[in-house]
This record gives structure tokens, C-alpha cells and sequence, in this order.
């Protein structure tokens, strides 16, 4: 009876450090995609903003794109389109199009139920460092997983080329 319980109780310790480590798997799963999502925010800003600077619309970008926030979609599979969003910060769903890519919900098949747990929204705010000024572009990723709150947070600062 002495050894069925020693055993018994192994057997729980050994079942409760697995559980524990697929939880974690599946914590840090998700971390790397919304690491991987909110890094693609950053790369969107910057390159739309390069992109009006090589075609000499520099001035342009911030009558286009004014300080807030802003998501963006891949339309057909091509450069990505931002668009003002004046919303919640945490209530722009996302989902994975029929081209998987991750877009905001109304750019997805089916608008009713998106299927990621992700949510993110890109902040465009003004900033200086006492010698110039620049964009301060904040890529913010929010989920739930498990019943707990998640947040994660990219910053870069974007200078003007000319």
C-alpha cells in the first residue's frame, strides 16, 4: 500500500510538469506570433513611409498618414493598405485571410467570427529628441489566452531622409 501511494504520488508530480509545459508551449507560441505580428506593424510604417520618399512625396506621408492610429491589410496579396482607426486600441480583431495573412477582421471572409486570438493597432505619435523631430510608430499586439490578458509592444523612431 506504502509503494502505491509513493507511486501514485510520482505519477501526479510527473502529470502536473506536463501539463504545465504545454501550457507554456502554447504561451509562448503565441508570444512569438504576436512578436512576429507586431514586427510587421513597424516594417508596414516604415516601408510606406520609404516608399513615399523614394517617389519624392516625403512632405506627404504625414498629410496622408496624421499622428493616431492605424491597421492595415494586404489587399490581394499585395503591399499592405493603412487605415486610420480611431477606436478601442484593443477591439481591432484580426484574422487570417484566405491568403494567410494576418488582417483586420473586416478584410476577412467571414466578418462574424475572426479566427485569431490577436488584436493590434499601430500608433503614429509626434516626438523630439531636442535636435529633431521624428515619428515615434508603437505596434501594439493584445490577446487572451487562458483567461489572461496578454500585451506586447514594439517602438522605433522614424526620422525624415531629407
Amino acid at each position: 500500500m506504502v509503494i502505491i501511494s509513493i507511486v501514485l504520488v510520482g505519477m501526479l508530480g510527473v502529470l502536473s510538469l506536463l501539463v504545465q509545459n504545454m501550457q507554456a508551449q502554447t504561451i509562448n507560441r503565441s508570444r512569438f506570433i504576436a512578436y512576429q505580428m507586431a514586427q510587421e506593424g513597424i516594417e508596414v510604417v516604415r516601408a510606406t513611409r520609404d516608399l513615399y520618399s523614394v517617389n519624392g512625396y516625403n512632405s506627404a506621408f504625414l498629410g496622408d498618414f496624421p499622428y493616431g492610429g492605424y491597421i492595415f491589410s494586404y489587399d490581394n496579396g499585395e503591399f499592405p493598405q493603412l487605415e486610420a482607426y480611431n477606436g478601442d486600441q484593443r477591439s481591432k480583431n484580426v484574422c487570417l485571410d484566405s491568403n494567410n495573412f494576418y488582417n483586420s477582421y473586416h478584410f476577412c471572409p467571414n466578418l462574424d467570427a475572426p479566427n485569431t486570438i490577436f488584436k493590434r493597432i499601430l500608433k503614429l505619435e509626434e516626438a523630439d529628441d531636442g535636435t529633431n523631430s521624428y515619428i515615434r510608430v508603437i505596434s501594439t499586439v493584445n490577446w487572451t489566452e487562458q483567461n489572461k490578458n496578454y500585451i506586447y509592444t514594439l517602438e522605433t523612431h522614424l526620422y525624415d531622409w531629407y
